[in-house]
């Protein structure tokens, strides 16, 4: 049988460059994984403290070049060819390494001209430089004629040569330079920190996500952890997204994260698969996706997320539900893989139970805002009536009702508030009842309570002092006129509250008042 021989086509480079991913500052993530391996080697080879280990990102704008250093283990000359050069050859195991497939680091290939990396390991005297020549690769990519095979073009592409190095010194260093125009987004050190706050394995801003001392509280008691790593961007320490304010479209602040919610998701044999925390507040809305980077419950692996802010939106009730909240779901067990793309896990067993209890959790969360939701507007019903009866004892006290009908007419718009009020207090009772066995449905409901006020007051003696004080009407202030006069004017006060807006009215009767009282 003859033996037929098979290759790989040039293609797969561009499969897996520039036709992996649709988010071009993904190739941040992947360098940071990477580094965040070699860290935890480094770390676990005594080679450096996790206290000295760090990350540096340097975005030269003007120069047109991106640079991604760690000081952790770094290559040997020896092996740095073939643990650089080799494509989807991994020495990494995917139950430790974050990243495991060998192909990340090509990622860079796809927005630049050249890739450069540069690496040293204690104890050697010299360093490794690969170049990758990107802008070749895109010309024999695009050259219909040229039928080389991936490995052939990888020989075309690359260059390597070693230079004197200091023996001390143990790095990882990857350089992108002339970075094409089409994507100068990833030279926007904004764009690119806010990016990296969402998805890179760093640690909470305790100055400002006030509630990160209660999450590792949590965690610790749950004996859970978090890989965190000191990023730096431009010298500038990179810390995760969250805040405990939460602002609206204009800039404002209109709610706050006050506590937070741990949960655990296990399987049918009682392994843990995943856990969460989420961001608990009087749940105002929606939270508005323009000044809120932090919206939505994100999904991670090893401290990375996985996926965008809207990743986990099918799983909730209703999409939009996923928007009212902030907050993580740490997936921990080995069989939750990520996709070659990392925005998702490879379909398995264990991932169908993991979203099955996500979707369970979930419609618990759609129950708490909806709660949250009735509570609210129980409350401004009571309120409600509340006002326009403290606003109906002082006009009668000062005897500002236009006349008795005026009066009739407020008694009877106070008294279909207070029907309204009474059926709200009778919802928000039943709510507070229900939130006796939820605990996190009960903090949900202090903190409403808190601002929207608890009790109502009841309507007493409304009539009797409408018949005490039937005559004191605005009318009755116009001492200069005979009674028959007042009564003229009692009528004009009528056609004026009809054709006139309140702040008009209210300014003609002021000056009428003065020149007749």
């Amino acid at each position: 049988m003859q033996t037929e021989l098979y290759k790989i086509g040039k293609n797969i480079l561009e499969n897996l460059t520039s036709g992996m991913y649709t988010d071009s500052k993904f190739i941040y993530r992947e360098y940071v994984q990477n580094a965040a391996d070699a860290i935890d080697e480094a770390i676990a080879n005594n080679i450096l403290t996790k206290e000295d280990a760090k990350i540096l990102i340097n975005i030269d704008a003007q120069n047109r070049a991106i640079h991604i250093e760690d000081n952790a283990t770094g290559i040997d000359y020896r092996n740095a060819l073939r643990l650089l050069g080799n494509v989807a050859d991994s020495v990494k195991d995917k139950n430790i390494n974050k990243g495991f497939r060998g192909i990340g680091r090509l990622g860079g290939l796809a927005y630049c001209k050249k890739l450069i990396f540069e690496t040293s390991s204690l104890g050697e005297d010299r360093k490794t430089i690969m170049t990758w020549d990107a802008e070749l690769l895109h010309k024999i990519l695009n050259d219909p004629n040229d039928k080389s095979d991936a490995a052939t073009v990888i020989n075309k592409i690359v260059h390597i040569n070693t230079i004197e190095e200091k023996e001390n010194e143990h790095y990882f260093r990857v350089s992108l330079y002339d970075i094409k125009p089409s994507n100068s987004d990833l030279l926007d050190k904004g764009l690119i920190r806010e990016y990296l706050s969402q998805v890179a394995p760093v640690d909470f801003d305790s100055t400002i996500f006030l509630l990160s001392r209660k999450i590792k509280e949590e965690m610790k008691a749950n004996s859970k952890n978090l890989d965190t790593y000191k990023i730096y961007i431009n010298n500038d320490q990179l810390y995760k997204i969250y805040q405990t304010s939460l602002i609206d479209t204009n800039g404002s602040k209109y709610d706050e994260i006050g506590d937070i919610d741990y949960h655990e998701f296990r399987n049918s044999k009682g392994e843990i698969l995943a856990w969460s925390w989420i961001g608990i507040s009087k749940f105002e809305k929606c939270i508005p996706e323009k000044n809120n980077p932090q919206r939505c419950i994100r999904l991670k692996k090893a401290n990375i997320q996985l996926g965008d802010a809207e990743t986990l939106n099918n799983l909730h009730k209703e999409p939009r539900g996923n928007g009212y909240f902030v907050g993580e779901v740490h997936a921990i067990h080995t069989d939750l893989t990520p996709n070659a793309r990392r925005d998702y896990f490879n379909e398995t067993g264990t991932l169908k139970e993991l979203e099955i209890k996500l979707k369970e959790y979930f419609n618990s969360l759609y129950n708490l805002y909806h709660l949250a939701n009735d509570q609210k507007n129980a409350l401004k019903k009571q309120n409600e009536y509340v006002q326009k009866k403290q606003e109906y004892e002082e006009k009668q006290k000062a005897g500002t009702f236009i006349n008795s009908e005026d009066q009739k007419k407020s008694l009877k718009q106070l008294e279909e508030l207070k029907q309204k009020a009474d059926k709200a207090k009778k919802d928000s009772d039943r709510i507070s009842k229900k939130a006796e066995d939820n605990g996190t449905l009960k903090r949900v409901v202090t903190f409403i309570k808190k601002d929207y006020g608890n009790d109502i007051e009841e309507i007493s003696d409304i009539k009797e002092t409408l018949q005490n004080n039937k005559k004191a009407y605005r009318s009755n202030k116009l001492n200069k006129l005979n009674r028959e006069e007042r009564k003229l004017i009692s009528k004009i006060y009528e056609i004026l509250e009809k054709v006139l807006d309140p702040e008009t009215r209210e300014c003609v009767i002021n000056k009428i008042e003065e020149e007749f009282s």
